[in-house]
């Protein structure tokens, strides 16, 4: 955490100078006009807090979290455009995501085989042969919400392709052109519900003392494996 303006660095050196070293940084600033948010936005930053309130203190330490977090985690970007891909990819490194990419729905398909464990895709939605909608589709006949998290991006929101992404299953959607502050904003967002979700999960599959799995887990899975086919055949 760095703050913007130093008594002996009072144009963001201390910034640069942590950035310089590969360090996530949360950025501190007294105030936020248009010049200074251009300044801090072209610096590869975790984020930025404004100083105004003791409240801020609870919006750096969900900065950290998310940073900490994030290093765990991995999203698949799938976008055509190598330009446009380049940029997503930037900015979700600058959240220390592990970033996997995909020009086509066809190699996010392989992809998600591939490496597993990913949390977020962020799919474009014009793309050759298959498009982000169709992809989408085909992802949720797998992936459930609560495993797989969808974000689709659509060039404007004023035509039908964020509707057909929700219809699809996707979770969210941006509108092209977006800040980086939004964008950033929907894939915390999305990796929080996740989060969530597997606390609910554990909490309610293991007992609060021990941490042991409890009855109603145990008896989940027996049903799960003893309606699979291997189980059957061998029985």
């Amino acid at each position: 955490m760095v703050d913007l303006n130093l008594p002996d660095a009072t144009d963001g050196e201390a910034v640069d100078q942590v950035l310089g070293y590969g360090i996530a940084t949360v950025v501190l600033t007294g105030s936020m006009d248009n010049d200074t948010h251009e300044r801090i936005s072209a610096k590869p930053i975790v984020d930025y807090v404004t100083k105004q309130s003791p409240g801020s203190i609870s919006i750096v330490q969900k900065s950290v979290l998310h940073t900490l977090r994030n290093m765990k985690c991995k999203v698949l970007v799938v976008e055509s455009d190598p330009a446009h891909r380049a940029y997503l990819k930037n900015i979700l490194l600058t959240q220390r995501l592990e970033v996997i990419e995909a020009e086509s729905a066809a190699k996010a398909l392989l992809q998600i085989e591939q490496h597993g464990e990913i949390s977020v895709v962020v799919t474009a939605y014009e793309m050759p042969e298959m498009d982000g909608v169709n992809l989408c589709m085909k992802l949720r006949a797998n992936f459930s919400s609560s495993k797989l998290a969808i974000i689709g991006i659509t060039k404007s929101a004023n035509d039908f392709s964020g509707v057909r992404f929700f219809k699809a299953g996707a979770d969210d959607i941006i509108h092209k052109p977006f800040l980086v502050e939004e964008f950033v904003s929907r894939i915390n967002a999305r990796l929080d519900y996740l989060d969530s979700l597997r606390i609910i999960q554990e909490q309610a599959n293991r007992d609060y003392l021990t941490k042991l799995y409890n009855r109603r887990y145990l008896y989940e899975m027996e049903i799960y494996y003893s309606a699979m086919p291997s189980a059957t055949a061998s029985s």
